[in-house]
Parts: structure tokens; C-alpha cells; sequence
């Protein structure tokens, strides 16, 4: 029988391992363009808010 504390454990710990490679897998750019489109997405939103 698994324990339910172990098992999370486990899911966070390749949750996190994934997010690393992932994260040093992906180019720098990349992440500017997703920073970029974020921030954008937010001020046209406040922008429309606004109106």
C-alpha cells in the first residue's frame, strides 16, 4: 500500500524536475517573448478596464 504523503512527494518532486528542464531547456528569447505577450496582455486589459 503507498502512502498518500509519499506519493505527493513524489509528484511535486517530477513536477519540479520537469519545470527545470524545461526551463533550461527553453531559450532565453522565449522567455522574453512570454514576459512580453504577459505584460502586454495585462495592460490592454487594464487599458479596456479603464474605458
Amino acid at each position: 500500500m503507498l502512502d498518500a504523503n509519499f506519493v505527493g512527494n513524489f509528484i511535486v518532486k517530477e513536477m519540479l524536475l520537469g519545470a527545470n528542464l524545461i526551463v533550461s531547456y527553453t531559450p532565453w528569447w522565449l522567455w522574453l517573448i512570454i514576459v512580453l505577450v504577459g505584460v502586454l496582455r495585462f495592460t490592454v486589459r487594464k487599458k479596456a478596464r479603464d474605458r
